[in-house]
């Protein structure tokens, strides 16, 4: 066997151990997939090496770790799949809930000889660390990320989901007749049949189409940027602003910021949406960008000492199981130092270096 084969062989074993830790930690595996992981431990002593190898890139998320590429690809590509097929699973509930609600409403009509006006809503308040998921009884899919308030009412004549605060991701039946609609404050965002995510913090708002195109519309009481793009009308005192955004796009509104669109990658949109596996997928962020993401799933209050130090970049994969954790290990890998206040605020400042006496 030669060197090269030999680099090979180990290659496609790490990422064998690196697909395993993925399946495990995304929650509790089948029989079936548990016999086949311990036949894969049993049959080298490079298999067992290997899988506790990766177990420790999770732990440390060492960016340094020539590990890192075959374990983040494994998890990436697991995900994916997952949300795929999770999809596929809540679409069909979702479905069967519509033609069972279709059939009752039916059941009622006729023998009441009156048109039934059924409404169903649903209310969704998550805490730090906690995500949530719902199948619809109009065939759509709707999951809600941590610190949001989501409220979902559909009928016969409307979709409609007031999102308060936070942030969701909805994957739309189609029903040309009932757009879908989702009111933040002043935004409106409507869709048919689409796959997006709406983000509403303060007066920011964000909203990413992964699938489709969605209708966005916004009052505001003065001209945005003129280099936006959309359509302005005016409209009793007020200028409405309407856009369309497309698969791959992106637009971010703030008073402070106006209005834009801009085109982001597919792979940028799955990262930023792994909250929906349990994961916080980071490839390149600022460290004050990814600790309020920490600070969301948490609740911890962080401060950084500059703006050096807040620009500088982080890459890894999280678990938000172990956000705490994620925390001291991003600090550590940097060089940093975190320090808790008598407030409770956690800062974060760069390592004072020793200087050596001649």
């Amino acid at each position: 066997m030669t060197a090269n084969q030999a680099f090979e062989s180990n290659d496609q074993i790490l990422s064998e151990a690196a697909s395993w830790i993925a399946q495990l930690e995304s929650g509790p595996i089948s029989a079936e997939d548990e016999k086949a992981l311990k036949e894969w431990v049993i049959r080298s002593p490079a298999h067992r090496a290997a899988l506790l190898q990766c177990a420790r890139v999770w732990v440390d998320s060492d960016a340094a770790s020539i590990l890192q590429p075959f374990f983040v690809n494994a998890v990436r590509e697991h995900r994916l799949s997952l949300r795929q097929s999770r999809y596929r699973r809540m679409r069909r509930w979702s479905a069967a809930i519509l033609v069972a609600s279709a059939i009752v409403f039916t059941a009622i009509a006729l023998v009441r000889f009156s048109v039934v006006r059924e409404v169903s809503t649903i209310k969704i308040a998550t805490g730090y660390g906690e995500t949530e998921s719902a199948a619809l009884p109009d065939g759509s899919a709707i999951t809600v990320n941590s610190s949001s308030r989501v409220e979902v009412e559909i009928d016969p004549g409307k979709r409609e989901v007031r999102l308060a605060s936070g942030e969701a991701i909805f994957d739309v039946a189609k029903d040309r007749d009932r757009p879908f609609i989702v009111v933040a404050g002043e935004h409106v965002v409507q869709a048919v049949g689409t796959v997006f995510s709406v983000r509403y913090e303060g007066e920011e708002l964000n909203v990413s189409v992964l699938e489709g195109s969605v209708h966005f519309s916004q009052k505001v009481q003065a001209p945005s940027n003129p280099s936006v793009h959309g359509r302005r009308e005016e409209n009793a005192g007020t200028l409405q602003y309407e856009a369309y955004i497309v698969a791959g796009q992106e637009l971010t509104t703030a008073p402070e910021k106006g209005t834009l669109i801009d085109k982001v990658e597919f792979s940028v949109l799955e990262r930023r949406s792994a909250w929906r596996d349990n994961l916080l997928d980071f490839d390149g962020e600022r460290l004050d960008f990814v600790l309020s993401e920490l600070s969301r799933h948490t609740g911890l209050t962080f401060e950084i000492e500059s703006e050096d130090v807040a620009q500088t970049r982080v890459a890894g994969i999280f678990q938000l199981s172990n956000a705490d954790q994620a925390v001291d290990i991003i600090v550590e890998s940097l060089g940093l130092v975190a320090t808790e206040n008598p407030q409770g605020v956690i800062q974060i400042t760069q390592k004072e270096t020793e200087i050596e006496k001649p």
